[in-house]
């Protein structure tokens, strides 16, 4: 699963704005903390690569397609970024969350 929001978050269903926010970064932070540093920086050197060979790749093409006009290269700049932004959330985000999801589960969240 993906988790865009910490709406996302199942375990912090059903409390307000304030008290979800405040859980939330309290186990995002416990969550990196238990995913630790040597896993968080080979998600993140595994990351870089991804999109360096990516933007490698498709750079070329793209720039071509945009036939070098600064409109259709800051569409084209636009499109990168997103498809830069999807790799993070599923390879760094996502995990980090997951274990933040144990930690609430300890807390005892959801309170319902």
């Amino acid at each position: 699963m993906i988790y865009w929001t910490m709406n996302s978050v199942p375990e912090l269903v059903g409390l307000d704005k304030a008290e979800k926010k405040k859980m939330f970064k309290q186990a995002y932070k416990e969550g990196r903390s238990r995913m630790g540093m040597k896993e968080l920086a080979i998600r993140m050197v595994a990351y870089i690569a991804l999109i360096a060979v990516a933007f490698g790749l498709l750079s070329p093409p793209f720039f071509a397609f945009s036939g070098g006009s600064i409109v259709g290269m800051a569409l084209i700049g636009g499109i990168l970024g997103a498809l830069a932004a999807l790799p993070a959330i599923l390879m760094i985000q996502t995990p980090i969350i997951e274990k933040s999801r144990e930690w609430l589960r300890e807390q005892g969240y959801p309170t319902k």
